[in-house]
Parts: structure tokens; sequence; C-alpha cells
């Protein structure tokens, strides 16, 4: 790794103004920043997928980017200037810009400390790079943003190099320029400060399938003194109504960031807490500050979205329990512990789905014991029947070579003395390779009391019956006033197995919970504690007295 030096200064090429100089926000601009609105927060995510829209001007030339680049490398002869276009801004002049994000995948592993400026082109509709027209012949806005950073790198990674603040002055240049529309493209320049010498830090660039792409996400919303494109008058976004339904605006704002920088939804209570409109749906505990999580977000269909397929939003549910405290499992006293798996109780797609996703997050400070994973659980057959424990089951089969399985209730479980408990039996081996070894294993079971839907047994499969018409209740079962919603649920915590000392507490698996490189398109990073404790408990119940839908206002699909 070089140094910095004190050699002679950067001679530049063309502009000799390319980040040189920052400067502070406009007093006006500092206002429209701290002002408060109750206007929608809007969420833009663009990822470079062309090779067009990066490049790399060092002192020997322009380079049209390949699939790796080295941010903030210089020497005496100058300094490289990496540039990255991002088309089809669709945010209106004047708008107010609340966020901004930057980000990219690490390339190698490496302890190099990064030191770049960042800043957007000054112009109204940025072209795409060609050799006449590389990153250094794009005149910079007078705001740019410094960025220092002394991590140690890991390959795959998503890293975000610029966040929030950073660089709002300097899009603020751009978005109210007279000649910027809604749809135009930005560029951003990435240099190391002048007279830098420094090797720069690998990243990756564009990709076509954006997973590894770098990207850029801005957070927005319309103000009052918006100049729509052409002058016209944007339509008024549908306005939600205290006790009814929320636009699907009000909705689509409780996202999360991903690892692979994309934006997942997450979790939010049924009536939201601005508007007090109703979202239909419930999604369990709050997992806003669980200890279980140590400062992560919980992302519904993560693993799910890597494997392929998209599991529907209204069944994601969380179970939480801070402080464990159980006798039949002393081993996890004072652990906390969070889940999310997918798990409605309103559609037939549950009799065929083998695996859903899932999450787990378990911290035990007391023997080290720390688990944050995301996969697909597998819930190998399909049994119908009064719980896992019915003698009399109407319907087992075996629809994958997988463990686990899916219990869900049939007629005679409307009947007293039986429920009609739906269990749901699952097995986790997280970190597996081909020797059957694991990191991990994990097998939670998750119940449901109250299913909305049941299995009407034909021909050795499920069709589906809805249970407030088989349990005579006289309401709606898609209703709000159904008396059964699938809302009271409860979830076994049982073994929490790590078998990793020794190991490196970060490594890569696809959605299956297998061993993978961190390129294959499907990887996601997980992390067990690098311990080995297997202690041996009984099942402790969690859940069943808590109410998600205290409104009222929850129906199918749920």
């Amino acid at each position: 790794m070089q140094a910095l030096k004190t050699g002679r200064a950067f001679r530049p090429r063309r502009l000799p103004r390319v980040l040189l100089v920052g400067a502070l926000l406009a007093g006006t601009i500092l206002v429209g920043l701290t002002a408060p609105t109750t206007a929608a927060t809007l969420t833009l995510t663009r990822s470079i997928s062309v090779t067009a829209d990066d490049a790399v001007t060092t002192p020997r030339g322009f380079n049209p980017a390949g699939q790796i680049v080295a941010l903030g490398a210089a020497d005496e002869s100058g300094v490289d200037i990496a540039g990255f276009r991002f088309s089809n801004i669709t945010i209106p002049r004047g708008a107010r810009i609340l966020g901004v994000e930057f980000s990219l995948v690490k390339a190698g592993g490496e302890t190099t400390p990064l030191t770049v400026d960042l800043a957007f082109e000054a112009a109204d509709n940025a072209a795409p790079f060609a050799a006449a027209d590389g990153p250094d012949a794009r005149p910079p806005t007078t705001a740019f943003a410094r960025v220092e950073r002394a991590d140690t790198w890991v390959a795959g990674r998503r890293y975000t190099l610029a966040d929030d603040s950073a660089l709002l002055g300097s899009l603020y240049e751009v978005i109210n320029r007279a000649g910027w529309n809604a749809g135009n493209a930005v560029v951003l320049l990435v240099q190391a400060p002048n007279g830098a010498n420094a090797t720069g830090v690998t990243f990756r660039m564009s990709d076509a399938a954006r997973r590894t792409a770098p990207q850029l996400v801005i957070r927005w919303a319309f103000t009052t003194t918006i100049i729509p494109p052409g002058g016209e008058t944007p339509a008024p976004e549908p306005p939600p109504v205290a006790g009814q339904p929320c636009p699907a605006w009000v909705h689509d704002r409780y996202v999360a960031r991903g690892p692979d920088g994309a934006l997942y939804a997450t979790w939010h209570p049924a009536v939201d807490p601005l508007f007090g409109c109703t979202f239909g749906h419930e999604h369990g505990d709050n997992p806003r500050g669980a200890p279980a999580l140590r400062g992560r977000t919980v992302l519904f269909g993560y693993a799910s979205t890597l494997a392929g397929f998209n599991e529907p939003h209204t069944g994601f549910k969380v179970f939480r329990w801070d402080d464990v405290r159980t006798d039949q499992g002393p081993s996890h006293n004072g652990a906390s512990y969070l889940a999310v798996l997918h798990q409605g109780s309103s559609g037939a797609g549950r009799f065929t789905t083998v695996f859903h996703d899932i999450e787990v997050h378990y911290y035990q400070p007391a023997d080290g014991r720390e688990v944050h994973v995301h996969m697909l659980a597998p819930f190998g057959a399909l049994k119908a029947g009064c719980g896992a424990n019915d003698p009399r089951l109407e319907l087992d089969l075996r629809q994958a070579n997988a463990p686990g399985a899916r219990v869900v209730a049939t007629a005679r479980c409307f009947n007293p003395p039986y429920i009609p408990y739906e269990d749901w039996l699952t097995a986790l081996y997280v970190g597996s390779d081909a020797q059957g070894m694991w990191r991990a294993y994990l097998d939670p079971h998750f119940a449901i009391f109250d299913p909305n839907t049941f299995c009407i047994v034909t021909d050795g499969a499920c069709t589906l019956g809805y249970s407030d018409t088989q349990a005579n209740t006289g309401q709606d079962p898609a209703g709000n006033t159904a008396h059964f919603k699938g809302i009271k649920r409860e979830t076994y915590l049982n073994q929490v197995w790590l078998r990793n000392a020794g190991g490196s507490a970060e490594f890569w698996t696809d959605p299956y919970g297998r061993l993978t490189s961190p390129d294959a398109a499907d990887a996601i990073l997980q992390f067990v504690s690098t311990v080995t404790v297997l202690p041996f408990v009984e099942s402790t119940a969690f859940g069943a007295e808590k109410n998600p839908d205290l409104h009222g206002s929850v129906h199918a699909p749920n």
C-alpha cells in the first residue's frame, strides 16, 4: 500500500476545478432541508447495467470501465477520475431532496484506506461516456462530499460510500438547474483529492443483473415550490383518510435496504400512525429496536427474491422475544430472539409451496451464540389434521426431499375437543457442505390458532375451504369481522446449535443454506459467531397472548 505523498501538485488534464472546492449549502437550501412537510417520502433507486454508463479517465487517458475499478487511485502524474451515469431520474425540478446514497460492491478483500471526493456533474442531462467525453471532461458542481474510510474491506459486500446528507448540496445544484427535467440523467464523479498518491480501492462496475452494480438511491418529496416538466400541474397523490384503506404510496414507504443494495418491504403496523389509514393486514411483532437484531433491519422476501420467486407480502410475520426466560430451555435465559417467516393462511399456495422465506436472529451474551440468517425454510411434507401430534392425520404427503412439514387443519378440527391449529415445523442447516457438516442448526416451529382457510382433503390433495364458513360464524371470511383471520399465532423456540469454533463468522450460502461463492448470483452473507455450543432444550412456545389487530381492521388475505 502506498502512503500519501506531498509531491508536486496534480496538474489537471482538462478541468482545473474537478472536485477541488467544496461549498457550504446556500441558506435558502438549508431552509428547504429543515422545513417541516407532510408530503409523502418517495424513493428512487437506479443501478448501472450498461458499460457506456461508467468509465474512468486516468493520467494515461480514457478507459471504458471493465468489471472492476480502483477508486481513489493517484500518483505524481495525476489522479484517476471515475464517472457513474444514472439515467431516468424521475425527480421534478424544485423537489425536496431528503437523502442521497451511493453504494458499490467490493471487488476484493483489502485493508487499503480510501479517500475520495464525490460530486455530480453540473449538467442538465448527463450524456453517456465516450473517449472524447470522459469523466475528466465533466464539470462538477461546486458542492462535493469527501469520504475517508479505513475499513477492512470484505469481497462481495456492498458499501455505501455516501449517504443521507453528504451529497444533498451537489444534487440540489443539478435538479435546480433551469434545464433540468424529470427523467434526465445524472453523472456522479469520484476521484482522490488533489496531490494524493494512493493505489485505490477496487469495486465492481456495471452489471447487467444489477446485483453488484453501482447504485444510487434518492429519497425525495414534492414541495409547494415544485416546477413540473412542461409547466403542467402534477396529478395529486390519493389523499389518505383515517379509518379507510391506505393508498398504495403510504404502504410503499415502509422499505429497508438489503445487503445487495436493493429495497425490500419491511414491517409496518396495521394502521399507519401518521395518517390513521389501514393496511388490511398485519405483520406480527414490531421488530424495531429488537436486541436480537443487533442494529439490523428485517427484510421481507430477501432470500426468496434471490432464489427467483416472490411470496405474497401479507404473509410475512414477525416473532420477537426479548430477554428470554424459560424453564424448558435454561440455556436460552437472557437471550434475545427474533424470527420472520412467510406464513399466510388465506391462500392455497401453502398447500404446494415447500420452501418459505425465513430470517432468524439470536443473541445470547452468556455463551457467545449469535446468529443472523436469511434463507428458505424447508417444510418438506404436507399433512392434514389437527396439529402435528394428531394421530388421525387425513393426509401425509411428502412433497420434497427436505425436512419439516406443514400441518394444516381439516373440517374435523372445527369440532370440539379439537381446534383448527395449523402447525409448521422446520429444520435449518446453515452453512452446510457436501460432507454434511453445518455451522448452525435451528429448528423453530410456527403455529396459527385461527387460520383463515383450511384443507378439504380431495383425491390425496388439499383444496381450499373457508374457516368462518365451516364454523358457521355468519361472518364473511374475507371481511374484517371474520372470526378466523390468522392473527393469533405462536412460535416455538427450540434448538440453537452453533458449530463454528475456529471458523469465520461471516460466510456465503445459497438461499437454501448451502455454502457458496460470494460471486454467485444468489449468494447470501450469513453470520454465525465463532463458537461451538450445542445445548439441548425442550420446546418453549410464546406469542399466543399477543393481538396484532387491536383496531379490528385486518382482513383476508393475511
